[in-house]
């Protein structure tokens, strides 16, 4: 007989020891101290139910439950609302739906392929611009189209931070001829649920188009009672993907700001950890999520546009203050090659006045010298 395998830790579960179960995942399990631990895996999430089971057992028989975690929630006849709009994240309804979807398209096997997220793009009539992988191939030129697509899919799953697993696929080689292995980027459950819950809010009208063409081409079973999706599951405004990324970073900074709640104070000695019910060490073990609200997230946006403005009108300022030195320093040279000009002018001034004595010096030597002669001419004749 098989055992369960933990979720968290991947090692197996004796059949004697405590097992926490979740009622949505039918076969996610955790190990008494991942649960502890309080680990979450996807496609799992706090928010399902679980059930805690005295002993394991075997995979193909289960032991007594005993006290649930958390509320029992009945098998959904009708639609819910798919996303909460103060967290922006998918209720359990919509983790089920996009679960559902993945699993189909996938074929279970816990990735999506290229071709497979391609074929689905298509199927819901996809804009060619926003198919990566078809819009690549059909554009690329070179022997090795496949391979650019493999890097333009990759690039954007990346930009966006989408998880996705690489896995070796054979293509055609650089020079035409033979094959080579190359990593291809296939999606993960939870890549694929935040990538669609992204363009749910961006665009909720195509959203629900789109997952009634997806329901009635890939008809999962556990769907199959209750009709077409209505538009009223769907968010009611439109979100734009910055302002996304500007509640999650908000979001964030939240989270680093916010502290948890310290615990109650104890009067007496904390019982050890034998001593307590398991339902008592889980529920100690569970972290608090912490949500930031609407308002603050509307005050960091401000704060960041503020910061920004602040900024171009600092780089104006440096940039005015470069301008003011640079022609105070043109003004300078200037001035230095002025004085310069003057003084040569000057220095030519006097040269000439030296010059114009020494000619005149010279002629009245000479006139000098001519008289001394005649007189002395004169005389000797006489």
């Amino acid at each position: 007989m098989t055992l369960f395998q933990c979720a968290g830790c991947s090692e197996s579960i004796p059949s004697h020891k405590v097992r926490l179960h979740c009622e949505i995942c039918y076969d996610y399990s955790l190990c008494a101290n991942c649960a502890i631990l309080g680990v979450v895996t996807p496609p799992h999430a706090k928010v399902h139910p679980t059930t805690l089971l005295r002993e394991s057992g075997y995979a193909s028989v289960q032991s007594s439950p005993v006290t649930a975690r958390g509320p029992q929630r009945p098998l959904m006849q009708a639609w819910a609302t798919l996303f909460d709009m103060e967290t922006l994240e998918a209720r359990p309804s919509g983790i089920d739906l996009l679960s559902a979807i993945f699993d189909c398209v996938a074929e279970k096997t816990g990735i999506m392929t290229p071709e497979a997220y391609s074929s689905l793009l298509d199927l819901v009539d996809c804009p060619i611009e926003d198919n990566i992988w078809k819009d690549t191939l059909q554009s690329a030129k070179g022997p090795n189209k496949e391979k650019q697509a493999i890097d333009m899919l990759r690039q954007y799953f990346d930009a966006f931070s989408i998880d996705y697993d690489l896995y070796d696929v054979a293509i055609e080689g650089d020079d035409g001829e033979g094959c080579e292995n190359y990593q291809a980027p296939c999606l993960t459950r939870r890549g694929f649920i935040k990538l669609w819950k992204a363009d749910c809010l961006h665009n909720p009208d195509r959203a629900c188009d789109e997952a009634n063409l997806i329901l009635q081409n890939y008809t999962p079973a556990i769907w199959k009672d209750r009709g077409d999706v209505p538009r009223s599951v769907f968010p009611q405004e439109r979100m734009s993907y910055e302002d996304q990324e500007a509640f999650y970073a908000a979001r964030k900074k939240a989270s680093r700001q916010s502290k948890l709640p310290s615990p109650p104070p104890r009067t007496t000695a904390r019982p050890s950890l034998m001593a307590r019910t398991w339902t008592d060490t889980l529920a100690y073990a569970r972290p608090k999520q912490i949500v930031p609200d609407r308002e603050l997230w509307a005050q960091s946006v401000q704060a960041a546009k503020d910061a920004k403005e602040a900024l171009e009108i600092q780089k104006a300022r440096q940039e005015l203050e470069e301008l003011r030195e640079r022609n105070e320093r043109d003004l300078a040279d200037l001035r230095r090659a002025n004085e310069l000009e003057y003084i040569r002018a000057q220095q030519e001034m006097q040269m000439d006045s030296i010059r114009g004595l020494e000619r005149s010096k010279s002629v009245l030597h000479t006139i000098g010298h001519d008289a001394d002669r005649d007189y002395v001419l004169e005389r000797y004749y006489r």
